[in-house]
């Protein structure tokens, strides 16, 4: 699948679609700063904001020229590692960067000089895991590591025929967890929903692969639980993305949201007691919390320039 022009064919339909609902205010949840990052189109590129756990105070914290998207914190909560593409958002990967910079903007710099994308941060704040794209073939990407000064880069998995994604490092600093299309035949159709991702995790060092989902329908976007027992993941199996959640083996996988709607990238708050999400009619755009469970879902944002499938965490 042309992953690049994808992402642009993305972009073009979520600009263009909002969510109607009136949001529910969220109280404030135990854990971390209590603060939401998450993207949001800002005249023509797409921007890093800041808000509370209720959705008030939203501030534009990133300032990078061109787009700046896929934003994570560190577990210190003070830095926050991003994605920019200097041309604003398209299909020329060569442009795409990792960043770092301060929870309100200043100090912003490149992390690693390669096609570099949705970065993660190591438990003890040292290292970040993150895609790269490799030659041209813009359908395959490796994940790589590297010190939080940009030192000491390395290819994770070697892959040269596969598109790994999404990598996110576990609670305990053992194991990468990350999507990828290999043991499936490379994509032609655009359709994000007719790919067939699997979920995957590896040990820090490459050893150990293990494909925890076997269905034979798109799955992605895992995210740890803070105590590292649980995964919260995106599937089509059952029609449309929903949020699902399984056990840190892929065991019991339970359904969370059963929406007409399609709900992408969950984030877990800081104590594991609730999840966020993505939910729009088409796109992912506005943010949603529910329960760990499922239950009690709540709107955060009702703003028809949000998109947080290109970016949401929770510190």
């Amino acid at each position: 699948m042309n992953t690049l022009r994808l992402f642009s064919i993305v972009v073009i339909g979520m600009i263009a679609l909002s969510a109607c609902a009136t949001p529910t205010p969220a109280g404030p949840i135990g854990g971390g700063m209590g603060m939401i990052v998450f993207a949001k189109l800002d005249g023509k590129s797409i921007q890093i904001y800041s808000m509370k756990v209720d959705g008030t105070d939203q501030k534009r914290i990133s300032f990078t020229a061109g787009s700046n998207i896929f934003p994570k914190w560190s577990p210190d909560g003070k830095q926050i590692a991003y994605f920019n593409d200097v041309l604003g958002f398209g299909n020329n990967y060569n442009y795409w960067r990792v960043y770092l910079m301060n929870p309100d903007g200043t100090n912003a710099k490149m992390l690693v000089d390669i096609p570099s994308f949705d970065p993660h941060w190591s438990p003890d704040g040292k290292q970040l895991v993150f895609n790269s794209y490799r030659g041209a073939a813009v359908n395959t990407s490796d994940l790589h590591i590297a010190n939080v000064d940009g030192t000491n880069i390395k290819n994770l998995l070697n892959s040269p025929a596969t598109f790994d994604a999404g990598p996110r490092w576990s609670p305990d600093g053992k194991k990468i967890l990350f999507y990828s299309d290999r043991n499936e035949p490379l994509a032609v159709d655009l359709n994000i929903f007719n790919v067939n991702r699997k979920i995957f995790t590896v040990n820090v060092d490459g050893t150990g692969l293990t494909q925890l989902t076997k269905e034979t329908t798109d799955n992605y976007q895992p995210a740890w639980s803070p105590d590292g027992k649980k995964i919260a993941f995106v599937s089509s199996r059952d029609g449309n993305p929903e949020i699902y959640v399984m056990n840190a083996d892929g065991t019991n996988p339970t359904r969370l949201t059963n929406d007409p709607k399609n709900d992408t990238s969950p984030v877990w708050s800081p104590n594991g007691t609730k999840i966020l999400f993505a939910s729009a009619p088409i796109y992912a755009t506005n943010v949603y919390m529910m329960d760990a469970d499922g239950s009690n879902v709540k709107q955060i944002t009702n703003d028809p320039n949000a998109m947080a499938a290109f970016g949401l965490d929770w510190k």
